[in-house]
């Protein structure tokens, strides 16, 4: 009797089953690809107390001088703090509604100050993190952005719009410690370049946060196929630029986020990871194809991101050609091992957050009885401050993937031996943590590459096991259920019962 011990390595979807890797899987949905483990993602659970109105376009959180940490969501018409009581606040210009029309909303900090800029109105700011309302930051002209950072002290902004003109491939910056100031001047540092030598707009700007003197001043300055850069110049308040320093690498809007100091972003090739310094790496083999080409091209200005800090994730959220024009699969890259994962569930702009601590009586607010509650109530993961990753959902109120475990699938590759014998499998187990809810194991198997595959089922028993008879040349495996603490292999007996 031979033991075929599967490990689940990386989902490869865009490989022929019966020509992946050890390991290789063809499904890998609702999932996270953890170091040494895939666990299940939880479904999402309303956090917020309220609604807002609009549709939800990004959101980002700030820590506040207070300790507190506040979040912020833009919607296509209107700008929200998420209060430490869970409750969402309006806090748009008091002049009226915005008209985002096509563009999504960003954010940066500037000391208490948040700046926000969706290139269809006057980039707005809020001068103290709990104050009442936005309004616009440039009172003696009208000035639009679609991206802005803020690096030593001077806000930088992209694709603007200046006197009526409008510049796609443009760069300018205020003041040193004079925002509001965009008076080109040698004194205080505010200029602007045009990269006009580059063959696409600017679709995105991102500050390299590092401890690392060469990186916290490294400002990556995204076209959709090529990659320009600035980098500041202490002892004369100016920024040097090198434009086009990657050509044919680029970023979709939306897709560049950090996580551990590295960027993580894709373009319509494929995804890269970048240290800032050195040429981007291209890690989207195998995924590539099954996530870029079923974008929906109209909406790629709806990708946001977020990260998670404990794991090393990174997270997108996407609009596929099934979203109806909404964000509907969430896709996760864990950074440390680059194992990628799918989550069907449609929602709106995620991003990082740190949630409040719950109380005995919020677990009971949100659970319905204590055997619902996922993690032990003395857990960290209940404790004030928790990094999590949110969004907002389809209720229009901040949401948590903390609620009941998704359903959840997971597919390997086919394997085969050597001289593609026939091989009957007996029983299946699958190596797991905790499973403490059904869990369904299915045998594909098929005797020719163009053979169609049938499957047979059976749930796991009590002791552990799937006794489960099926055979074929070429045999995979697949797994299905709700609620454990992770899974690592699949443990499949067999034997060869034939050489033709």
């Amino acid at each position: 009797m031979a033991k075929l011990d599967i490990t689940l390595d990386r989902w490869l979807p865009d490989l022929l089953p019966f020509a992946m890797p050890k390991g290789g899987l063809t499904i890998c949905k609702n999932l996270i690809p953890l170091e040494d483990k895939y666990q299940i993602i939880q479904e999402l659970l309303a956090y917020s107390s309220n609604a807002l109105t609009g549709t939800p376009l990004s959101a980002i959180e700030f820590y506040a001088s207070d300790g507190n940490y506040y979040s912020f969501i833009g919607t296509t018409t209107k700008l929200y703090r998420l209060e430490t009581n869970r409750s969402l606040t309006d806090v748009t210009r008091a002049s009226g509604n915005y008209t985002t029309d096509g563009n999504r909303w960003y954010f940066v900090k500037y000391g208490e100050w948040i700046i926000a800029t969706n290139f269809n109105d006057e980039v707005q700011v809020l001068k103290g993190m709990t104050a009442a309302n936005f309004e616009p930051l440039y009172t003696t002209e009208t000035f639009k952005s679609k991206y802005v950072v803020q690096n030593h002290g001077h806000l930088m902004f992209g694709y603007y719009t200046r006197v009526g003109i409008t510049y796609p491939n443009g760069v300018i910056w205020t003041g040193k410690e004079r925002i509001t100031d965009l008076t080109a001047s040698a004194a205080t540092g505010a200029d602007s370049v045009n990269l006009d030598e580059c063959p696409s707009p600017i679709s995105g700007m991102i500050v390299f946060e590092s401890t690392s003197a060469g990186y916290e001043s490294n400002i990556a300055i995204f076209h959709r196929n090529t990659i320009s850069a600035a980098w500041f110049v202490q002892d004369r308040f100016i920024f040097h630029f090198d434009y086009n320093r990657y050509v044919e690498i680029g970023a979709l809007e939306g897709s560049p986020v950090l996580v551990e100091g590295i960027c993580h972003f894709f373009d319509e090739k494929t995804f890269y990871k970048w240290d800032g310094i050195n040429k981007p790496e291209d890690i989207g083999l195998g995924v590539r194809q099954t996530i870029l080409n079923f974008l929906d091209i109209a909406y790629y200005y709806k990708t946001t991101t977020a990260s998670h800090p404990r794991y090393g994730l990174a997270v997108w959220s996407l609009v596929s050609t099934d979203g109806g024009g909404n964000p509907d699969i969430v896709l996760v890259l864990n950074t440390r091992n680059g194992k990628f994962s799918l989550i069907e569930k449609a929602q709106y702009c995620i991003f990082s957050m740190h949630r409040n601590a719950w109380t005995i009586n919020g677990l009971g607010d949100f659970f319905p009885t204590i055997h619902d509650i996922p993690y032990p109530v003395n857990s960290n993961f209940w404790a004030d401050d928790s990094s999590i990753f949110g969004c907002m959902g389809t209720d229009l109120k901040v949401n948590v993937f903390q609620g009941q475990p998704m359903g959840w699938t997971i597919e390997t590759g086919e394997y085969f031996t050597d001289k593609k014998e026939v091989i009957r499998a007996r029983r299946t187990r699958p190596i797991m943590q905790k499973r403490s809810a059904a869990v369904t194991v299915s045998i594909g198997s098929r005797m020719q590459e163009a053979d169609d595959v049938v499957y047979t089922s059976t749930p796991v028993a009590s002791n552990g096991y799937a006794d489960i008879r099926a055979f074929g040349r070429y045999i995979r495996t697949k797994l299905e259920g709700g609620l454990h603490d992770g899974i690592t292999g699949i443990d499949v007996e067999g034997q060869i019962i034939g050489r033709k």
